[in-house]
């Protein structure tokens, strides 16, 4: 299991502890401060070789682009997804929401999908 997937599955357990240990990525750094910016976690801390995450809902992430298979979209088709969640995606500009991607008009790797 790669990195980001163990983040995933960190954040996805339901638990009554908010407060979770991710492994330390630049990778997982960038998603996390993207979805600390919709407003799902309160904020995260670097640590050694560990994130620490406070968590301020339960969320409900899945892992769409994995290293076995790549899933890339065009930014044609990214307004389908404004009602029912928010992707994360890496683009040639970073790693942004598909809200931004529309907006600049490109396209990138679905890393992970969040639903609402």
């Amino acid at each position: 299991m790669d990195l980001l997937s163990n983040m995933v599955a960190n954040l996805n357990t339901r638990s009554l502890v908010f407060v979770r240990q991710v492994p330390y990525t630049r990778l997982n750094v960038s998603v996390l401060s993207v979805i600390r910016e919709l407003g799902f976690i309160n904020s995260f801390k670097v640590q050694e070789k560990k994130i620490a995450v406070v968590m301020s809902q339960q969320l409900k992430i899945n892992r769409v682009s994995t290293s076995g298979k790549r899933v890339y979209i065009s930014y044609k088709y990214l307004r389908r997804f404004s009602k029912k969640g928010f992707l994360v995606l890496s683009t040639s500009r970073g790693i942004i929401t598909h809200v931004e991607a529309c907006a600049l008009r490109i396209g990138g790797e679905i890393l992970i999908y969040i639903e609402i």
